[in-house]
Parts: C-alpha cells; structure tokens; sequence
C-alpha cells in the first residue's frame, strides 16, 4: 500500500517535493516514486529488495520517462546506464568502484577503461563490425599512444605517439604488411619531417623534409650505402631541382 511522504525541507512552499513509498507484505519499502522537482509527477523510481536500495531510474529531462539507471550494491553505486540521446534506450554504460569512481566506460563505438579516476586505455570500433580498429593508452590521464586499423584487417598499421595530448611522432605500415616503413615527426601537431624505407631493406633510404606542412625536400639513399646521393627540392608539389650529394 502506498504512503505519501514529505522532506522535512521541501523546494518551497508552492512547489513540495513528495514521494509514494509502496510496501511489500513484511512492511519493508519495496519502491519509491519521487518528485524532486515540485512538478506533480515522479521523475526518481527507487526499488528495493528486503529494504535495500537495489536500483535507481531517473528522469533528467522532464519527460516522465527514465533516462538513468543506477544499480547499487550493499548501498552503492555499481553501474550507471545513461540514455544521451533521449531515445528511452540506455546508449552510454558506466561501471563504477566502491568510491564511486568510473572503471568503464561503454558506448556502442568505443570502451574506455579507468584507474583512480584516470582513463588508461580505450578501444573503438569506427566502422561498426564489432571489432575495435582503434586503440589508446593513456598516462596520467592523457593520451600518449594511439593504434588504428584505418582498412580494419583486424591489424594496427599506423601508430601515433603522444606528448602533453600533442602528436609528435608516427609510424605507419604504408603495405598493410605489418612492416612499418615510414616515420613521420611533428612540431606543435604539424609534420616537419619524414624518414622512409622503401628500396633497402630495413635500412632507412628516404627523407623529406616539410615547412608549414608542405614538402620542400627530399632525399634518397640510391644505392643503399647508407648515405642519401640525391636530392630534390620542392616548390608546392613540383620538383623544381635535383641535386647529387657527395
């Protein structure tokens, strides 16, 4: 049987929050049906099982539909599953610590795992086919290494690397083979310079070298001596001269 019961400090006078509390047959609260906004209609349902709070839904948007589900453990918070779009579907899953921090994080494109609070690796999936493509780790909270799969052949074959968020350095496996070939080197997230492998080996036997972006250098180690012998200067995307290094 349902009971009307008030906070001791409602919102106002004109608005009171008030809740229905429904008993189970041992008169143990079974549920709640909670306005916290003074509205008229509940937007906080709380269910219990022998008079502890086993989960929580939410109405954060005003519709009088559940958009946050809670489900608590010994009296705490365990998962949180949250509906962002306000479709009346739960889209974005979080698993929670005893304190209430997050260790997971789930979406239908990417997972993010935590520590302390902190994300330290994440895994998505950008074309859909329920494998990741993509993945991060994190140091201190920010992103030092990012992996991707950009044909998703099930195998990473370009790697960025991070400093303080900015790229800095990656390296790519321009066959797909597994084989990284070529390393690209950035300042302040911009590519200045490139070093290549493509004639000798595992031997680096190109260079080029970038100014705002664009090539205005290159280098190549012809006869695999180690040394670049030939050079071709740039302007835009045309070779405007050649030159022989001795």
């Amino acid at each position: 049987m349902p009971v009307w019961a008030e906070p001791r400090e409602p919102a106002t006078a004109e608005r009171r929050p008030r809740a229905v509390i429904y008993y189970d047959d041992d008169g143990q609260v079974a549920r709640q049906e909670v306005d916290t906004t003074g509205a008229g209609r509940p937007n906080l349902w709380v269910h219990y099982e022998r008079g502890v709070m086993v989960r929580q839904e939410e109405d954060t948007v005003g519709d009088g539909r559940p958009h946050v589900w809670t489900s608590f453990r010994d009296g705490r918070a365990v998962r949180q599953e949250v509906d962002t779009d306000r479709d009346g579907r739960a889209d974005t899953v979080y698993d929670l610590d005893p304190a209430g921090r997050v260790t997971k994080k789930t979406t239908a494109a990417a997972v993010v795992y935590y520590e302390g609070g902190k994300p330290v690796r994440s895994e998505q999936d950008r074309n859909g086919d329920g494998r990741p493509d993509v993945w991060i780790v994190f140091r201190d909270g920010q992103r030092v290494e990012q992996r991707e799969d950009p044909t998703f052949s099930g195998r990473a074959t370009v790697v960025y690397h991070f400093v303080n968020d900015h790229l800095v350095r990656s390296e790519e496996s321009t066959a797909g083979d597994g084989r990284f070939d070529l390393v690209s080197f950035y300042e302040n997230d911009t590519l200045v310079r490139q070093e290549g492998r493509t004639s000798c080996g595992d031997r680096t036997d190109v260079w080029i070298t970038y100014r705002n972006g664009r090539k205005v250098m290159q280098e190549e180690d012809q006869d695999c001596d180690g040394r670049p012998d030939v050079r071709f200067v740039y302007n835009g995307d045309v070779v405007v001269r050649k030159e022989a290094i001795k």
